[in-house]
């Protein structure tokens, strides 16, 4: 018996799945049957007491939950506005280190010196999109 092509059984051909991304699969004959997993994104804004001009003062984290609380991007905004954007904010670390929670940060749990809140996906992604950020570079 002759293999069906993927598409007429309406499956897809295998193909990687996007950063971040968490799948489960199941192979029928050359053809894979893809379930992507719900993804628990949480969306943190972390404000830093000032240090130096070449500190960002203010930092956003799109935040995997679901994967050990690793970023997926992030951002910082200098004090002179500059906004910096990772799309791999592990590329050139030694050490691997997940986000901690917004009560953790509050709590003083890694020190003292910022605040952090949740905020929204739309929120973060204007920054990503746009490169602007015009609101406060302190908590209060």
């Amino acid at each position: 018996m002759a293999e069906k092509d993927c598409t007429e059984v309406g499956l897809a051909e295998k193909s990687k799945p996007t950063a971040g991304e968490k799948v489960r699969e199941r192979q029928i004959g050359s053809c894979y049957e893809v379930i992507i997993m719900e993804r628990n994104i949480e969306y943190i804004q972390l404000f830093m007491e000032y240090e130096s001009d070449d500190m960002p003062m203010v930092y956003f984290y799109e935040v995997d939950v679901n994967d050990d609380r690793f970023a997926l991007r992030a951002i910082e905004i200098f004090v002179d506005r500059t906004v910096k954007f990772y799309n791999d904010l592990y590329c050139d670390v030694v050490e691997v280190c997940p986000i901690p929670t917004v009560d953790e940060l509050n709590e003083k749990v890694w020190g003292e010196g910022f605040y952090a809140t949740i905020i929204s996906k739309g929120k973060f992604d204007e920054i990503w999109n746009t490169g602007i950020y015009n609101e406060s570079l302190t908590s209060t």
